[in-house]
């Protein structure tokens, strides 16, 4: 499973997938709000227009690498299992794990 993951991501995707094991931001700027990563900040945070961003966060949950989750209010995402153990095999082959 993880090497038909591996077909099909690149460079951005794996930025992404970095990107969602970070903190994520709060939603509002009221004390106490939810924090989460949406598609609307992780476009933000990476700095790729949205339409991309949407295509690459669907190729990432369509291989199993991250979840989508949603709540009444918004969807959010987050990086399954899978996707957590590319990112840990990857930072062993760079050799900063």
């Amino acid at each position: 499973m993880l090497l038909t993951a591996l077909e099909q991501i690149g460079p951005h995707h794996i930025g992404v997938l970095e990107l969602l094991t970070s903190a994520a931001p709060s939603l509002s700027d009221e004390p106490g709000s939810a924090s989460a990563w949406t598609g609307e900040n992780v476009s933000a945070a990476v700095a790729l227009p949205p339409d991309f961003t949407r295509m690459v966060l669907t190729s990432l949950t369509a291989s199993g690498l991250i979840l989508r989750q949603e709540t009444y209010d918004f969807a959010y995402f987050t990086v399954s299992d899978l996707g957590a153990t590319l990112l840990s095999v990857l930072a062993e082959l760079r050799g900063t794990e």
